[in-house]
């Protein structure tokens, strides 16, 4: 996660893209990702770079976040919190297949040729699957997150 903060320094430079490649999977239109896209200028390869790099860090944080999630399931004996996490525990393997299908659909932008970027009848379709695919991922990653947050501080309030 440190290696691809760093490689992404450059890509956050811009104001069309803020949160670097993050910009580039919420961007709402294949214009705005042509536009973030070519905001980067020769930093465009920094992008490349993550978006190789995220398909080994995406079967790391999806394991991570499941096992986490298994772990949390043992801070309650309650059927329904200890259901819950079994269920967060598999949807993050279902976070990871969101990347894998969102890293996929945005490629179609980012492995152009940067001087001729133009909008493909496909695009649309694409830049569409890429923000639904994004926000579906980041929303079981969170509500993993918040699952195992949650019992980190049950078990801490439980031995004070």
């Amino acid at each position: 996660m440190v290696l691809i903060g760093a490689i992404g320094k450059p890509l956050k430079t811009s104001p069309r893209s803020p949160l670097g490649i993050v910009s580039l999977e919420f961007a709402a239109t294949p214009t705005a990702g042509i536009q973030i896209i070519q905001s980067w200028g020769n930093a465009i390869r920094n992008a490349k770079q993550i978006f190789w790099l995220d398909f080994p860090f995406l079967v790391f944080y999806s394991t991570a976040l499941s096992l986490g999630c298994i772990w949390a399931t043992r801070s309650s004996i309650n059927s329904s919190w200890i259901h819950a996490g079994v269920i967060l525990a598999w949807s993050q393997g279902l976070a990871g297949l969101f990347d894998i299908i969102e890293n996929l659909a945005m490629s179609s932008l980012l492995f152009r040729d940067i001087k001729t970027l133009e909008i493909r009848p496909m695009d649309q379709l694409l830049t569409l699957t890429t923000v639904i695919s994004a926000t579906l991922k980041f929303s079981l990653i969170l509500l993993g997150l918040f699952y195992i947050a949650t019992a980190v501080g049950v078990r801490v309030f439980r031995i004070s």
